[in-house]
């Protein structure tokens, strides 16, 4: 079984990977302003990511 900062990692990766989609999606559509909130969502879960791995 999984430890808790793993689930937590695994959700933030699936949440990383659907706003870049999302972001992907935005571009292709000529928003560019939505794009780039998608771009900062994906920025927080990665920040997010870095945060749980490097806790004690």
């Amino acid at each position: 079984m999984a430890s808790n900062s793993e689930q937590q990692i695994a959700a933030y990766q699936q949440g990383a990977t659907a706003t870049r989609d999302f972001q992907t999606r935005m571009l292709a559509a000529g928003d560019p302003d939505t794009a780039k909130a998608a771009s900062d969502l994906t920025d927080g879960y990665l920040d997010a990511i870095n945060n749980t791995q490097n806790q004690p």
